[in-house]
């Protein structure tokens, strides 16, 4: 069954929230982008449930720069939690 919008949209904030936890810097998309090497057009699309047909390679793409595991956004999109992965995440100054 396919997820609904809402489910895409709370991945897209949740996506937003990792970002900008990730390093407060990252509050600026195009930072993020250039910095994890994930494209901005795949970065904002999924962040605003723009579109939802991604392929499987895709969806790993994203999880990594988010610093999630794999899978987890299947977690997300049925209503779970991501599963971060080991990875420093910059304290605010």
């Amino acid at each position: 069954m396919p997820e609904s919008k809402a489910a895409w949209q709370r991945l897209g904030e949740m996506l937003e929230d990792r970002r900008v936890a990730l390093d407060p810097r990252y509050k600026n998309l195009v930072r993020f982008v250039a910095e994890r090497g994930i494209d901005y057009r795949l970065a904002s699309d999924v962040e605003h449930a723009r579109r939802t047909n991604y392929r499987r390679p895709t969806l790993t793409a994203i999880e990594v720069a988010y610093g999630w595991r794999p899978g987890s956004i299947r977690l997300v999109l049925a209503g779970g939690q991501p599963v971060e992965l080991d990875i420093a995440v910059t304290a605010p100054a």
